[in-house]
């Protein structure tokens, strides 16, 4: 699955672990793809860098967290245009679309009622979690 991941997924997982890590590491397994832009490091490390932020992360807790992402991640630079919302999330749209992303991963009330944007899927992490877990073989559970 070819993933792109809202900044305010990675600031999740940045501080408080749970689905959003989670989520990071399933995706950094060899099948999967994750995209980011320099629009989302940036944006990451000026929220990261937040006194509110520093409160859940250090600095080197940041950087660690960075680097992992990086190790496992695909810098894309986007070259389409896009102008649906007239603001940064128009930045995210970009990527999904010029990735070819299957999904997009956000937080953003107004990204998710989207649901879906070309031909990129746009989920929440949970949603993202339950269509990344491996299905069952039929009968197996019962």
């Amino acid at each position: 699955m070819r993933a792109v991941l809202d900044t305010n997924v990675l600031i999740s997982a940045l501080i408080t672990g749970r689905k959003p890590r989670r989520l990071i590491r399933i995706l950094s397994r060899g099948e999967h793809s994750i995209f980011v832009s320099e629009f989302i490091l940036k944006e990451f490390s000026k929220v990261s860098a937040d006194v509110k932020i520093k409160k859940y992360a250090s600095h080197d807790e940041t950087s660690e967290f960075l680097g992992a992402l990086l190790s496992n991640a695909a810098l894309v630079r986007p070259r389409t245009k896009v102008d649906v919302f007239g603001n940064e999330d128009d930045e995210i749209l970009a990527l999904a679309k010029d990735c070819d992303a299957d999904i997009l991963v956000t937080g953003d009330r107004h990204l998710l009622e989207l649901r879906r944007f070309e031909g990129t899927r746009i989920v929440s992490v949970e949603e993202a979690i339950s269509a990344l877990r491996p299905k069952s073989p039929r009968g197996a559970d019962e």
